[in-house]
């Protein structure tokens, strides 16, 4: 909408006229998402100058594809929010996948969940990762964002999904159950994405 652009000429004058075939062809501006106006004129010797006018959208930009949460490195476990930007004017669909390591094929990829509306900034998709019942590891997660002429931009997270609390262990402290002076405490406070143990002790019985 507006005023047109400074016009150009693509194509002419041509002094041989063509029917029901091509007459120009025009290399559409690169990285322009705008409207534009064709106009064709064309006269003859003894006629004043006839034209005709096509106006068209040039989108030549590709859409904009943000995943902003989860974080790349992030370890991630239940359900999982993911946010982001899926943009553009003509936006088609976007689709938010999952496969399980660094290097999957294009075979690995599994459907989350696809929009037909763009995001500006919010959530995506929700991932259900338990309900998929997903081994723990390494995931790439990928939004594709798809417009109506067939440009379409990709943005990937590698996340750490871990469902599975970590591993608590305190082997016998004797057969007896009874103890006396100092003693060593022995077991297992393990997990792939460990972060700490502590080791607490009250008097009484606890659960």
């Amino acid at each position: 909408s507006g005023k047109p652009d400074t016009r150009k000429t693509i194509a002419g004058p041509i002094r041989t006229p063509r029917r029901n075939e091509q007459l120009a062809t025009w290399e559409t501006p690169a990285n322009v998402e705008a409207e534009y106006t064709i106009r064709l004129t064309a006269s003859n010797l003894t006629h004043p100058e006839e034209s005709k006018t096509v106006t068209v959208k040039v989108d030549n930009q590709r859409p904009t594809a943000v995943i902003n949460v989860p974080q790349d490195g992030a370890i991630v476990s239940g359900s999982v929010k993911i946010e982001g930007i899926a943009m553009d004017t003509y936006v088609e669909d976007y689709r938010v996948e999952y496969a399980l390591g660094v290097n999957p094929t294009a075979t690995d990829w599994e459907l989350i969940g696809i929009g037909s509306e763009p995001v500006s900034r919010g959530v995506l998709e929700t991932w259900d990762t338990r309900g998929l019942n997903l081994e723990d590891g390494l995931y790439l997660l990928r939004l594709t964002v798809k417009e109506g002429t067939g440009l379409a931009s990709e943005a990937k997270r590698l996340v750490t999904l871990d469902n599975h609390p970590a591993t608590a262990i305190i082997f016998p402290l004797s057969e007896s159950g009874i103890v006396t002076g100092k003693i060593d405490i022995n077991g297992t406070a393990s997990d792939d994405n460990f972060d700490k143990y502590e080791i607490y002790v009250a008097r009484g019985v606890l659960s």
